[in-house]
């Protein structure tokens, strides 16, 4: 499996092995925040990243608004590779610690780069959709539709930047600062869907750990790009996937990156539950009403300005800040630490014991974890004698207190791509089918750990039945004769089941 620091098996293409890459992807962006992975189209995005890096460099700042205002787009210019206007830019900026374009389309050079970099990311995000529980084409299918119209703009761009040492190393001194010496390369995140960055230069961007704050370096080999998170994928997967806090840190060369950014077409409807096949009910209150594209950028614009407040971002904002809080205000800070112990579902098994502060939160606890194991929050499920579904936000030591018993957390890793697999259906009550894939050898808690994440399960509320007899979750699946393609179904329980 890859991580956010190594780049993605191009090998895994078809089948189960393009499963395991769309998990691996998804395992990626929620512990590292970012993906590294090949270009799929690596001469043209090179060769545009070179042109564009060369020109920024030599170029006096008369002829780049000059070429910009030259370059918008007339109705006697040639339609391009995407439909919609003709080849243009949308203008030129410069920052003292930036220089910008926004390019609709300039050259053919420059439209051929966009349209590779547009088709993968929107392959990337087919594949998030499927990791996610979703249909194939559910967050791809909130982007424009290609060709555009003769009249229409793209809703995504294609910015690219050139970022100066001296301004870049300012921002980075103060941290992602925002003075005007900095302009540009603060901490910020993008409002789109994804997006995918090429750059001339192997180093420079910084993605900040969602775990302890920290800067991690996004190190780019030759034909790699980066993709990271925006703020409107993470409204639309309810919060699952979180926008990315990035920012530039200084290059003695200076550095030239194009940024595509995908984003949801203004007229899209982007309707979280729908997407994610839940009940609203199982989302937060923000999440629960659906909004156009336009509406999703009017908000953001109103909650999220182009820098993001270092401090807020180390207190971790409302991640189980009041979890912690409330575990105070109940009488049990005087705890000095709690014990959780870990059971990793791999073959064979493996535990650990994590030893967490008292006021922690079950969100603090998932997150110590995948530190830990690389298992992402998702695919963690918390269990005490009985199983416990509980927002992240519940302090543990009043959960501890409350059920009398040690706290114990399943995590279950995605399947190695060498490993062996088998393919279970669960049939919900209301006729939808979810399909895993599980290890061979997998137990029922490995089962219930996923259906948790993909289909908002819940085993306290409900039961799993095969063969009109109810699942128990601690045997491998196999010693209760359920094998490769099988269906269970997903019952509501009774009272005194």
């Amino acid at each position: 499996m890859a991580h956010g620091g190594q780049a993605l098996s191009d090998r895994l293409v078809e089948g189960s092995q393009q499963r395991a890459l769309a998990e691996s992807a998804l395992n990626c962006l929620e512990t590292d925040g970012f993906i590294r992975l090949p270009l799929e189209d690596v001469r043209t995005v090179a060769a545009a990243v070179r042109a564009w890096d060369a020109w920024l460099a030599s170029a006096p700042a008369e002829a780049k608004l000059r070429h910009a205002r030259a370059a918008a787009p007339t109705p006697q210019r040639a339609p391009t590779p995407l439909g919609g206007p003709p080849p243009g830019g949308r203008g030129y900026v410069s920052l003292p610690a930036k220089e910008l374009f926004e390019v609709v389309l300039d050259d053919q050079l420059a439209a051929r780069a966009l349209l590779a970099l547009h088709s993968q990311g929107a392959s990337m995000l087919s594949m998030l959709s499927r990791a996610l529980g979703m249909q194939p084409h559910g967050l791809s299918a909130l982007l424009d539709e290609l060709p555009l119209a003769p009249n229409r703009d793209g809703s995504s761009v294609l910015h690219v930047c050139r970022y100066t040492q001296s301004g870049a190393a300012a921002g980075s001194s103060r941290g992602g600062g925002g003075s005007a010496a900095t302009q540009g390369t603060e901490a910020h995140q993008d409002r789109g869907l994804l997006t995918v960055v090429a750059a001339s230069e192997g180093e420079g961007l910084e993605v900040q750990s969602r775990h302890d704050g920290s800067w991690r370096r996004v190190v780019l080999w030759p034909g790699e790009a980066a993709m990271f998170c925006g703020l409107s994928l993470e409204w639309a997967t309810g919060g699952m996937l979180k926008a990315a806090v990035h920012r530039v840190v200084p290059l003695a060369p200076g550095r030239t990156s194009l940024c595509y950014k995908l984003r949801v077409r203004p007229d899209a409807v982007v309707d979280p539950p729908a997407l994610l096949q839940y009940s609203p009910g199982h989302l937060r209150p923000s999440y629960q009403a659906p909004k156009t594209g336009a509406q999703l950028m009017e908000m953001f614009a109103a909650s999220h300005p182009l820098s993001v407040n270092a401090q807020a971002l180390g207190s971790g904002g409302g991640d189980g800040s009041s979890g912690r809080a409330e575990g105070e205000a109940t009488g049990h800070a005087q705890v000095e630490t709690l014990r959780l112990d870990v059971v990793v579902l791999t073959n064979p098994q493996h535990k650990l014991s994590l030893q967490l502060p008292a006021g922690s939160a079950l969100l603090d606890a998932k997150r110590a974890v995948a530190s830990a194991t690389d298992v992402p929050l998702r695919r963690q499920l918390l269990f005490s004698g009985s199983w416990v579904s509980l927002p992240d936000d519940t302090p543990l030591a009043h959960l501890e207190r409350r059920l009398g018993r040690p706290l114990k957390l399943y995590a279950a890793p995605s399947p190695g791509p060498q490993e062996p697999t088998m393919r279970i259906n669960c049939m919900g009550f209301d006729g939808a089918k979810i399909e895993f894939d599980l290890r061979v050898g997998a137990t029922g808690i490995e089962l219930m750990v996923l259906l948790q994440a993909r289909a908002c399960y819940h085993p306290t509320k409900q039961m799993l039945i095969f063969d009109g007899e109810r699942v128990h979750p601690m045997p491998p699946l196999a010693e209760l004769g359920i094998g490769d393609g099988d269906s269970l179904d997903i019952l509501d329980k009774q009272y005194g089941d």
